[in-house]
């Protein structure tokens, strides 16, 4: 049983490993800024993109971020993929704030941010996502 279980802690570190290899050569920042009617990115690093927009669809709706761009999908996350992507992950408006998880390319599973509502602003990276953040003049 300890050999098992020593094995599966040692599989995990493993992929843990490999992760953050992966972020590591995919580096990448974006801002988002919400005002919960409608999304704002920035992509300073790492993207072939470096504005974009959309207007909120409701708690429902999950949107898939890339380097290439943003993408929502109705039943399989790989509707919006197309098997280029340097990261992704999907961002999705929740009951109590913004919860991401990412699908490859960074060394984070997932995250959330609270939020009440307004004017909010986070920050994306291959390490974590961190918000609010201040907004810069």
């Amino acid at each position: 049983m300890k050999t098992k279980n020593l094995f599966a802690l040692g599989m995990l570190f493993v992929a843990s490993l490999a992760a953050l290899e992966s972020a590591a050569q995919n580096p990448f920042t974006i801002k988002l800024e919400t005002d919960g009617k409608g999304y704002k990115m920035t992509c300073t690093k790492g993207c072939s993109w470096t504005k974009l927009s959309w207007k909120d669809r409701g708690a429902t709706t999950t949107q898939v971020i890339t380097n290439n761009g943003v993408a929502s999908f109705e039943k399989d996350v790989s509707e919006a993929l197309n098997g280029n992507e340097k990261f992704a992950f999907k961002l999705r408006k929740g009951d109590q704030g913004y919860e991401f998880e990412s699908i490859s390319g960074t060394a984070w599973v997932s995250s959330g941010i609270a939020s009440k509502g307004g004017l909010v602003a986070i920050q994306i990276d291959e390490s974590g996502v961190q918000g609010p953040i201040k907004k810069q003049k």
